[in-house]
Order: C-alpha cells, then sequence, then structure tokens
C-alpha cells in the first residue's frame, strides 16, 4: 500500500458525456493530491489542461490536447493542483459515454 492510499480520503465522480464532439469539464478539489480517469464504456477520450485546447472537435487548433486509449486509464497519483490550475476539459467521439474520476484528498 502506498503512502498515498494510507493518508488521503478518496471522493468518486461520474461525469456523463452525453453528446459526442462536446466539451466537459471536472474542477478538482483545490485540495488534489492525485487522481484517476477512466471511461467505463472503452471508448477513447480527449483531455487538456488548457481551455484554449479544442478537445472536443478533436483537432488541435490553437492548443493541445492528449488521448486517452479506449480501455486505458489516466493517472496521476501525486500531484499539486492549485485553484487555476484545477479544471479538466475532457471529451469523447462518441455520445453517451460516461467518464470515472476518482481523486484522492
Amino acid at each position: 500500500m502506498s503512502t498515498l492510499d494510507r493518508h488521503c480520503f478518496g471522493k468518486n465522480t461520474i461525469l456523463a458525456l452525453t453528446s459526442a464532439d462536446t466539451e466537459y469539464t471536472i474542477t478538482f478539489d483545490s485540495r488534489c493530491k492525485g487522481f484517476e480517469i477512466y471511461n467505463r464504456n472503452g471508448h477513447e477520450t480527449r483531455y487538456s489542461w488548457s481551455n484554449d485546447a479544442d478537445v472536443a472537435s478533436g483537432v488541435a487548433l490553437t492548443g493541445i490536447f492528449k488521448t486517452i486509449p479506449g480501455g486505458s486509464t489516466y493517472s496521476k497519483p501525486n500531484v499539486f493542483l492549485d485553484d487555476g490550475h484545477n479544471v479538466i476539459y475532457l471529451a469523447s467521439s462518441s455520445a453517451a459515454d460516461i467518464i470515472e474520476i476518482e481523486q484522492w484528498t
């Protein structure tokens, strides 16, 4: 068991990406020490830490987004997210995707 597991409290959130190619956001707690994101439907999910990236269209016009491959988890076990830098932007090419988010504080 890691130090993170023994000394932190988890918070689970479900985010429904009801429309394809639409931007959704998650705001992490300012005390977030780690997180994990998973697409329950197993589809590819696009994400960015900047609202300059066009995650909805899937075309990097002004910013850069990254992709979580289908069936994969994106996690950062030891992070420092301060206010103003604790929002992640998500989108999927598939409608009705369910995103599971777990964060530790």
